[in-house]
């Protein structure tokens, strides 16, 4: 990886407040020591307040589709797990359903060496890691256009109705075969992104039956109805309707026809952030703010409905901008989970940090065990600011930051999440503007601070300047330098 010169990191650690001075020598009697400057006043303070709470976290996760089959069996496989489920502590793990396809059983076991790598390091933490399993595509044969490839819907049967109970039976002998294989199917999405034509393993369903489209609602009903019968108290939870869209207009037309026959049958409002804001692959740009209205409705259906609200896929904008989306979801629609695309992607420049998936992996020799490398992208540094100490189970509280100085801008955002014993507050803060910040973290309910985690996202960073313990500044207990471009998570303790 690139180093940024020892001169150009040692103005950067102490912009943080990062470095450990070496004690300086004892003063002769000839020299006079020089006084120790005091720091200058925080311009923000912390109010945690733990009686106005919001909603109950069930995790942070990745995908691991195609390309998750170049980790197992390669040299660096245990790292890959360790940075992934002892680091980060990713708590949901999202697998595609190949069931029936010719490679099925590879897919099965690729999946099982995810999972039991996860569950171990879950194990440790007291935890169970959590399985999605969403199609893209089902078998050939119940397409309407006889492949997997996107572009077709559900097939129609002699009759011209659509098989919506082939699905659901293909469904249901999918979820026992991934539980036969060693692997929990604890959420299903029947489609990943229905409203979608793709160029790739894809099925378009509309919100009501056309003589093109199959009907979502119809075919999910079908799919629930069969997994009660099935597996009656082991039932897969059910997110739906998993749009490549966030509009909110849209996810209701497909939700309301589930609502009136099974109301109960909904986990979670999943969605994908692809449409429904302002977005791009090229250039590479996310504007979170964009994506406000459709958020607030996310919120506001989940909570006349009583759904929870999952975002179950992106990887847009630069790493500032992912983990600004990210705190958007989770303050705004109130979202119990947030997904992020590649959790492992092949190929790809192993010299860039800015890059749409969390761990970038070399494909040299896929298929031996090599000494071929990988990147951990700043994403997945992103990430990894939110899922290592914000547990599932932890409640969003409301914790405003009070300005003391009137001056300076106000592009300062943040997140705080308390343990479900009252006794931890993890706190998340995005410095956008392009000046340092000082914030005193001091207060009356958490008044250790325990650990606090920095990384700076300026134009060009490196590794170096990631995930550093950032320590309080000199002279002070709890008050923290925020660089421009920055994420820092706090823990803070009784």
């Amino acid at each position: 990886m690139r180093r940024i010169s020892l001169l150009f990191a040692a103005a950067a650690l102490l912009l943080c407040g990062c470095v450990n001075r070496k004690p300086t020598e004892a003063p002769t009697a000839t020299v006079t020591p020089t006084p120790t400057e005091e720091p200058k006043p925080a311009q923000w303070g912390y109010n945690p307040d733990v009686n106005t709470k919001y909603q109950t976290m069930d995790g942070f996760g990745a995908g691991f589709t195609w390309y998750a089959d170049w980790v197992p069996g390669r040299s660096f496989e245990q790292n890959i797990y360790d940075i992934l489920f002892r680091d980060a502590k990713l708590s949901i793990l999202r697998f595609k359903c190949e069931y029936g396809y010719s490679g099925f059983d590879n897919a099965a076991k690729v999946n099982k060496a995810f999972y039991d790598a996860a569950e171990r390091y879950a194990k440790e933490r007291g935890e169970t890691m959590q399985v999605l399993y969403s199609s893209w595509s089902p078998v050939s044969s119940l397409k309407s256009n006889h492949v997997i490839k996107g572009g077709g819907s559900l097939k129609k049967n002699e009759d011209g109705a659509y098989v919506y109970d082939d699905f659901a039976t293909w469904w249901t002998e999918a979820v026992q075969a991934y539980r036969d294989a060693g692997v929990p199917v604890d959420y299903v999405s029947i489609q990943n992104e229905c409203d979608f034509q793709a160029d790739y393993d894809g099925c378009e369903f509309g919100e009501k039956e056309t003589d093109r489209l199959a009907s979502y609602p119809t075919a999910f009903l079908a799919v629930y109805r069969s997994f009660r019968e099935a597996f009656g108290n082991n039932t897969p939870l059910m997110i739906a309707p998993e749009t490549m869209t966030c509009d909110a207009t849209t996810l209701r037309l497909m939700l309301n026809p589930i609502l009136e026959e099974e109301p109960d049958s909904v986990y979670a409002v999943g969605h994908h952030l692809y449409v429904g804001g302002n977005s791009t692959d090229d250039p590479d740009y996310c504007g979170y703010d964009s994506f406000q209205p459709n958020l607030e409705r996310i919120e506001l259906m989940c909570r006349q409905t009583g759904f929870k609200a999952w975002q179950t896929e992106f990887y847009r904008g630069t790493s500032i901008e992912t983990a600004n989306m990210i705190l958007k979801c989770l303050t705004v629609e109130n979202a119990s989970a947030y997904i992020y695309w590649g959790g492992v992607w092949g190929g790809g420049r192993m010299d860039n940090m800015e890059s749409n998936n969390m761990i970038v992996v070399s494909n040299n020799d896929k298929n031996k065990p090599t000494q071929a490398g990988y990147l951990c992208t700043g994403d997945y540094y992103a990430m990894r600011h939110y899922s290592e100490f914000i547990r599932p189970g932890y409640i969003r509280v409301d914790a405003p930051l009070t300005m003391i100085d009137r001056t300076i801008g106000t592009n300062l955002r943040t997140a705080s999440f308390v343990s479900p014993d009252g006794n931890r507050i993890v706190c998340i803060l995005i410095n956008n503007m392009t000046d340092e910040m000082r914030i005193d973290m001091a207060n009356a309910s958490f008044p250790k601070l325990i650990t606090a985690k920095q990384s700076v996202f300026t134009e060009g960073f490196t590794a170096d300047m990631m995930y550093n313990t950032c320590k309080p500044v000199s002279g002070t207990e709890t008050m923290l330098l925020l660089p421009p471009a920055s994420v820092t998570t706090v823990v803070m303790e009784k």
